[in-house]
Protein backbone atom coordinates (compact mmCIF):
# COMPACT_ATOMS: atom_id res chain seq x y z
CA UNK A 1 0.00 0.00 0.00
CA UNK A 2 3.08 2.01 0.43
CA UNK A 3 4.32 1.63 -2.65
CA UNK A 4 1.17 3.21 -4.25
CA UNK A 5 0.85 6.42 -1.97
CA UNK A 6 4.84 6.79 -2.49
CA UNK A 7 3.98 7.10 -6.30
CA UNK A 8 0.78 9.00 -6.30
CA UNK A 9 3.11 11.71 -4.00
CA UNK A 10 5.45 11.74 -6.72
CA UNK A 11 3.13 11.64 -9.84
CA UNK A 12 1.56 15.14 -7.78
CA UNK A 13 4.79 16.86 -7.10
CA UNK A 14 5.58 15.93 -11.08
CA UNK A 15 2.29 17.33 -12.43
CA UNK A 16 2.20 20.19 -10.18
CA UNK A 17 6.16 21.37 -10.91
CA UNK A 18 5.37 21.62 -14.50
CA UNK A 19 3.35 24.65 -15.30
CA UNK A 20 -0.21 23.84 -17.73
CA UNK A 21 -0.59 26.65 -19.35
CA UNK A 22 -1.64 27.50 -22.72
CA UNK A 23 -2.02 30.41 -25.20
CA UNK A 24 -3.52 31.00 -28.99
CA UNK A 25 -1.87 33.58 -31.27
CA UNK A 26 -4.25 34.98 -33.99
CA UNK A 27 -2.67 37.65 -36.24
CA UNK A 28 -4.01 39.64 -39.12
CA UNK A 29 -1.99 38.71 -42.18
CA UNK A 30 -1.60 42.41 -43.80
CA UNK A 31 -1.55 44.80 -40.82
CA UNK A 32 0.71 46.63 -38.66
CA UNK A 33 0.84 46.75 -35.07
CA UNK A 34 0.54 50.19 -33.33
CA UNK A 35 3.10 49.20 -30.60
CA UNK A 36 5.13 47.27 -33.47
CA UNK A 37 8.23 48.87 -32.08
CA UNK A 38 8.31 47.78 -28.80
CA UNK A 39 6.31 44.42 -29.20
CA UNK A 40 3.92 45.63 -26.24
CA UNK A 41 0.09 44.91 -26.04
CA UNK A 42 -2.26 47.78 -26.63
CA UNK A 43 -4.72 46.49 -24.48
CA UNK A 44 -4.64 43.91 -21.49
CA UNK A 45 -8.11 42.76 -20.02
CA UNK A 46 -8.57 39.36 -17.61
CA UNK A 47 -11.95 38.05 -18.65
CA UNK A 48 -14.03 35.16 -17.33
CA UNK A 49 -15.75 32.97 -19.85
CA UNK A 50 -18.86 31.35 -18.68
CA UNK A 51 -21.11 28.46 -19.49
CA UNK A 52 -18.21 27.19 -22.30
CA UNK A 53 -18.19 30.80 -23.53
CA UNK A 54 -21.74 29.91 -25.28
CA UNK A 55 -22.48 33.39 -25.63
CA UNK A 56 -19.22 35.43 -24.75
CA UNK A 57 -17.76 38.22 -26.54
CA UNK A 58 -13.70 37.70 -26.02
CA UNK A 59 -12.22 40.10 -28.30
CA UNK A 60 -13.09 43.83 -27.42
CA UNK A 61 -12.43 45.38 -30.64
CA UNK A 62 -14.40 48.64 -29.80
CA UNK A 63 -11.32 49.49 -27.54
CA UNK A 64 -8.84 50.15 -30.74
CA UNK A 65 -9.00 53.19 -31.99
CA UNK A 66 -8.68 51.94 -35.43
CA UNK A 67 -12.08 49.13 -34.33
CA UNK A 68 -9.80 46.05 -35.31
CA UNK A 69 -7.18 44.16 -34.30
CA UNK A 70 -3.53 43.47 -35.95
CA UNK A 71 -2.83 40.37 -33.07
CA UNK A 72 -4.23 38.74 -30.29
CA UNK A 73 -3.06 36.81 -27.83
CA UNK A 74 -5.36 34.35 -25.17
CA UNK A 75 -3.27 32.81 -22.69
CA UNK A 76 -4.53 30.89 -19.38
CA UNK A 77 -1.93 30.00 -16.46
CA UNK A 78 -1.85 27.15 -14.34
CA UNK A 79 -4.20 28.59 -11.89
CA UNK A 80 -6.91 29.82 -14.60
CA UNK A 81 -6.79 26.03 -15.81
CA UNK A 82 -6.99 24.49 -12.93
CA UNK A 83 -10.13 26.61 -11.99
CA UNK A 84 -11.66 25.58 -15.54
CA UNK A 85 -11.24 21.89 -14.94
CA UNK A 86 -12.79 22.21 -11.35
CA UNK A 87 -15.36 23.80 -12.47
CA UNK A 88 -16.35 21.26 -15.32
CA UNK A 89 -15.39 24.18 -17.57
CA UNK A 90 -18.51 26.55 -16.36
CA UNK A 91 -16.30 29.04 -15.61
CA UNK A 92 -12.79 29.75 -17.47
CA UNK A 93 -10.50 32.66 -16.23
CA UNK A 94 -8.31 33.95 -19.38
CA UNK A 95 -5.66 37.06 -19.89
CA UNK A 96 -6.46 38.67 -23.48
CA UNK A 97 -3.67 40.53 -25.29
CA UNK A 98 -4.88 42.86 -27.63
CA UNK A 99 -2.67 44.62 -30.50
CA UNK A 100 -4.51 47.21 -32.24
CA UNK A 101 -3.99 48.06 -35.63
CA UNK A 102 -2.83 50.77 -37.43
CA UNK A 103 -5.31 53.48 -38.28
CA UNK A 104 -4.63 54.12 -42.63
Amino acid sequence: MKPIINLLLFASIITMSFPSCYHYHFKHVDSVNVNATNGDPTIVYHKNIYYWGIKEKIIETEQCSSSSFAEVKIKANFLQTLANVLTLGFWKPITVELYCQEPN
